[in-house]
């Protein structure tokens, strides 16, 4: 059985996955606190005797609540390589640090940009950009769920019966679709394209309780 390491961090209290598999590990929506993720990252490296080269940051979107940590882990381990949507590409690199903060501002908001990058530091570009249906790494499949942003996507492997939904799906609740790129429309659709998949996928969301089947949900 996979295993998995779940830190609920910063202040929108995101879910960040650490889990190691056949080729690397993978760090999925490191959302803040760089230096508490790392201990677990040097753990799982020594555990598994990878270097940094094989790490892999995986961002289900663009959000800074889910980004916020890339610039430290970059400075921690800096050939590991960032993957995220190319539809949610404006959210790292170059302008992303206003990017991020209109996009917070809009919702009142734009104090947590200010705290997370007091400097106005635009964060690290992406060194990859995933799309619908691409495996990122054996076993692990990326589906593309438009709705909460344009380029929001899961990350879901089919023989683990393991879902990564980021900030699509909840237990019994789902995304908001008001900031930047939000849709209601896309996010039925992506909504139906995830509960779709076998009754007992367990999934690990973006926000609160995690490793629930899609079977136990009752909201649909």
């Amino acid at each position: 059985m996979l295993d998995i390491i779940c830190l609920t961090l910063g202040d929108f209290g995101v879910n960040t996955y650490l889990f190691a598999h056949k080729n690397g590990l993978c760090i999925l929506d490191p959302g803040d606190k760089a230096d508490i993720i790392k201990q677990k990252v040097d753990y799982l490296l020594q555990k598994n005797n990878f270097s940094d080269n094989e790490i892999s940051i995986v961002l289900t979107h663009g959000h800074l609540d889910h980004v916020g940590a890339v610039e430290g882990l970059k400075k921690f381990f800096p050939n590991a390589k960032v993957f995220i949507n190319s539809k949610d590409k404006l959210c790292l690199g170059k302008n992303s640090y206003n990017f991020q903060y209109e996009d917070f501002a809009r919702s009142g908001m734009g104090f947590y940009v200010e705290n997370m990058l007091p400097d106005e530091n635009d964060l690290p570009d992406a060194d990859n950009f995933f799309s619908d249906g691409e495996v990122l790494f054996e076993g692990w499949k990326i589906l593309e769920t438009p709705g909460h942003t344009l380029g929001s996507s899961c990350l879901y492997n089919e023989k683990e019966k393991i879902l990564f939904s980021g900030d699509t799906l909840f237990w019994n609740s789902y995304g908001r679709t008001d900031l930047y790129g939000g849709d209601g429309l896309k996010m039925v659709e992506s909504l139906k394209k995830l509960l779709s998949l076998p009754d007992d996928v367990k999934v690990f969301p973006g926000h609160g309780k995690y490793g629930f089947t899609l079977s136990d949900l009752s909201f649909y």
